[in-house]
């Protein structure tokens, strides 16, 4: 009956796909054996050597000159891709997959200062732009600290940028990038390593190239944990950058910076104050923008809380502070206290400090807040 032959072209389907499930599994593991042969040849010896003289203090070295040699490839391997099939959800759910590594160590002769760490990233299209600190860029300049890597395949392959442009002012990590979606200028922010400012650097060409950097805090001193923002919303005030930065210098507060001619200068000098380091710290400083324009900048006090200022005139001036909550830590940067295991043995503290982070809705415009708390007793940390 008609019910039975429905009952055996399914169970017949089941099997076949059962078949085909068990006749992948060797392929997909094949393509991963040939990707890691693959990556052997691309980092092996055909790549591509960069030679650098590698920095030492003067009175260390009495021999020749040493040198620290990297491997730079055309490209660094991504993900798993199997061409010419789709599989279905169980056997995709059965194939290997592969993070890709983004920034480009091998062939360093250093037995040190290899580190990455505080990403951040844009992407668009099929580009994707990272930055993250980099003391691989100190071990090549004195007065560098900051990577970068560029993929234009959608995360499937990627290529290590090495040094941001030189200047005399360096560059010390810390970054944050921002992209201007109408004219697709890409903003890239880091802290001076040379002088106390934060640097901005610009690519005109989707991130595969940077120019010099602008001095992004004019008038600023001892910058800490900057962040940056465009306003993409169609209107008055489109392409506006607006920089918050916390000033440790004489200024000691958390100012706000912009530029309305495309990153080429920014003011005013000094900043406009946003809110005062004394007598309470404060720290984390964040901005965002709104459909309507609007700019908030966000900080954490040391009190405990949470706080924001709104400015309707694209970040000339700002309204009284909002709580957005309170009862947080008092520990400096609302930090949690918390502590690891070492290799080797012991424990150590560890920063979790209780800084927001902000997104605002582009269509309704509803803004949401994220941090971190302990919620007390045996659970030591949550996010809000």
């Amino acid at each position: 009956n008609k019910h039975s032959i429905k009952a055996h072209l399914l169970w017949s389907a089941l099997i076949l796909l059962a078949l085909l499930a068990v006749c992948a599994i060797p392929f997909a593991l094949g393509q991963r054996s040939k990707q890691s042969s693959q990556i052997q040849k691309v980092l092996g010896a055909g790549s591509a050597v960069v030679q650098q003289k590698k920095s030492e203090p003067a009175d260390t070295e009495t021999g020749p000159e040493k040198y620290m040699v990297r491997m730079m490839p055309a490209a660094l391997p991504g993900p798993v891709r199997l061409p010419g099939f789709e599989y279905p959800s169980l056997v995709r759910s059965l194939l290997p997959s592969v993070n890709a590594l983004i920034n480009n160590n091998n062939g360093a002769s250093c037995t040190q200062g290899f580190t990455q760490s505080e990403t951040t990233v844009v992407s668009f299209a099929s580009t994707i732009v990272a930055g993250f600190n980099d003391s691989g860029s100190f071990s090549v300049s004195s007065n560098q600290f900051t990577g970068w890597s560029r993929s234009t395949d959608s995360g499937a392959t990627w290529t290590d940028g090495g040094l941001l442009p030189a200047s005399a002012g360096g560059d010390a990590g810390d970054p944050v990038l921002a992209r201007d979606s109408t004219t697709g200028r890409i903003y890239f922010a880091t802290l001076g390593f040379s002088v106390g400012t934060i640097q901005v650097f610009r690519s005109t060409d989707n991130g595969a190239t940077w120019l010099a950097p602008i001095n992004g805090t004019p008038g600023g001193a001892s910058e800490d944990k900057e962040w940056i923002t465009v306003d993409n919303f169609v209107g008055v005030g489109n392409g506006n950058v607006y920089l918050v930065s916390r000033n440790f210098g004489a200024g000691n507060g958390i100012y706000l910076y912009r530029s309305t001619d495309g990153g080429n200068t920014f003011g005013p000098s000094g900043g406009t104050l946003i809110v005062s380091g004394s007598p309470t710290n404060v720290q984390g400083a964040y901005v965002t923008v709104s459909p309507d324009h609007s700019v908030h900048a966000y900080w954490y006090h040391n009190g405990g809380s949470l706080n924001v200022r709104k400015s309707t005139d694209q970040g000339v001036t700002f309204g009284a502070p909002v709580t957005i909550v309170s009862s947080l830590s008092t520990a400096t940067n609302g930090d949690l206290g918390l502590t690891g295991t070492l290799n080797g043995g012991g424990t150590l503290g560890f920063r979790s400090n209780t800084f927001p982070h902000a997104a605002v809705n582009p269509v309704s415009g509803n803004i949401y807040v994220a941090y971190n708390e302990s919620p007390g007793g045996g659970d030591k940390a949550n996010i809000f």
